[in-house]
């Protein structure tokens, strides 16, 4: 499995306007990343989550690729989509909360689709992870049909995700187990990539580096398979954090140099 870090670290440079300059500035030198980004070196850990963190990859602040419908009206889907991609959660509770906003739900999978929202408010404002899991379980009630959608997987991963935050492990494991089995189930669309991600991070929380680790070298593989790009920085990121705290300092270098089957280059 061929992994490409440099790329990616170019890719999300670009996107947020940053230079080579800024971005190494006071962490590595202009030349050094250049190789970074040319695929001559690799970075350890230490230096990759210093750009990670200059770049604003984030492991908590994550986005859909393409947003649910929640109307008929184009207008109240395009304020959910910039709300979401803003992580505007207050007033995207506000939005969901509004009567105008509830009185326009009108088939099963707008109602899903608003339940999953509002889960996603809840937890992301105020930390309401009570609200979130109940909104989330309801977004799992509205769904139709004997096949699963994508939806589906995703609020269940995400009750998952806030009983780790919980501790909750012995209701967790299962569950996500359960979750990324169901990815098969459905056609592949690009939102899937965040189901192994969130599994992870789930993972992650409640200290199980090595079943971290194990699920997100399968996403990255799931998302390379499928040509796609969508979460492949967040999920190079989490990979980093969580073999940071799996694995000691002597064996970070070797950790990476196995990962990408390159030499990492230590001295920046």
């Amino acid at each position: 499995m061929k992994f490409e870090l440099g790329p990616i670290i170019k890719k999300e440079r670009k996107l947020k306007h940053i230079s080579q300059q800024e971005l190494s500035e006071g962490i590595c030198s202009q030349a050094m990343l250049s190789s970074i980004e040319n695929n001559k070196y690799i970075p350890n850990i230490n230096l990759f989550l210093k750009l990670c963190k200059r770049l604003d990859i984030s492991l908590d602040d994550i986005s859909l690729t393409n947003n649910f419908d929640i109307s008929e009206f184009d207008n109240i889907n395009k304020k959910i989509s910039m709300l979401c991609n803003n992580h505007d959660y207050r007033k995207l509770k506000l939005f969901l909360l509004n009567e105008s906003t509830v009185n326009g739900l009108k088939t099963d999978k707008q109602l899903q689709a608003y339940y999953y929202y509002l889960g996603v408010a809840e937890l992301n404002d105020g930390n309401n992870m009570k609200n979130a899991v109940n909104n989330f379980k309801l977004s799992l009630a509205c769904e139709s049909g004997n096949t699963n959608s994508c939806l589906f997987i995703l609020a269940k991963c995400s009750i998952g995700y806030v009983y780790s935050l919980q501790g909750k492990s012995h209701i967790v494991m299962g569950l996500l187990k359960e979750t990324l089995r169901l990815i098969d189930s459905v056609k592949y669309e690009e939102n899937l990539n965040i189901i192994y991600y969130v599994v992870a991070l789930s993972y992650y929380r409640l200290g199980k580096y090595q079943n971290s680790l194990e699920c997100i070298e399968l996403g990255i593989k799931f998302i390379t398979n499928h040509n796609s790009h969508y979460m492949l920085a967040n999920s190079y990121r989490l990979l980093a954090e969580t073999s940071n705290n799996n694995i000691d300092l002597h064996n970070k270098s070797d950790f990476l140099s196995q990962l990408f089957s390159e030499p990492v280059f230590d001295k920046y």
